[in-house]
């Protein structure tokens, strides 16, 4: 009879471990990461077993350390998630899906102590911030972008009037502006401010369409 229930329990925390790893990694699967479905499983079925071994273990030798296992976990699980972290210049790419991994770990550790609702309650917040918060985060990327603009105007005094007061009609925030004026010519003009890809290119539309700008370019 303690061998069934022992049996089952077990089952109950793979199966369970496998349902909130697997929504995790389908998350990172749909969003193309390096660690996706299949990953996300090993790490949580991993976890879980070895939490549970360690139970196991305790009811035989009560005087081990209850936390060595789970500890090793936890650290061993930062040489798999280093792998999904790739360097390109100034970015850095897959510290998202490698703080997934690690969470799913912790996770699997709870799940592997029958933790069930700690598990669970995990599990969410661990979605909505891979799906809600990505949303939010990409938002305030795009509107954080610098970008460049280069102006030729004509010689009016006025230009560099106009061309403030259609950015602060566009409610887009300059960062930095330098000119350069020849007589005769006009002005040269650096803009820097930021905005989304839409705002700037509605920006340089209306802009174009003035005669007193003779030359526009995105930097």
């Amino acid at each position: 009879m303690d061998f069934i229930l022992h049996s089952n329990e077990m089952i109950l925390k793979l199966v369970v471990a496998i349902l909130l790893g697997g929504l995790i990694g389908i998350d990172r699967e749909f969003s193309k990461r390096p660690a996706g479905l299949r990953t996300h499983i090993l790490v949580v079925v991993g976890a879980t077993v070895v939490m549970h071994t360690n139970i196991a273990l305790l009811q035989i030798y009560p005087h081990i350390d209850p936390g060595r296992f789970g500890a090793q976990v936890i650290s061993g699980i930062g040489f798999l998630g280093a792998g999904t972290i790739i360097k390109e210049g100034p970015t850095i790419h897959g510290l998202t899906t490698a703080a997934s991994l690690w969470t799913v770990s912790a996770i699997g550790l709870a799940v592997g102590s029958a933790q069930y609702t700690l598990a669970v309650l995990a599990t969410l917040i661990t979605l909505v911030v891979l799906r809600i918060f990505s949303t939010l985060e990409n938002r305030f990327r795009a509107r954080s972008k610098v970008t460049a603009l280069y102006l030729e105007t004509n010689d009016d005094r006025d230009v560099i009037d106009y061309v403030h007061q259609t950015i602060e009609e566009k409610e887009l925030d300059i960062v930095d502006l330098s000119s350069d004026y020849t007589q005769g010519y006009g002005h040269s003009l650096i803009i820097k401010l930021k905005c989304e890809e839409k705002h700037c290119r509605s920006l340089i539309q209306e802009l174009a369409n003035s005669k007193k700008i003779l030359k526009i370019r995105m930097r």
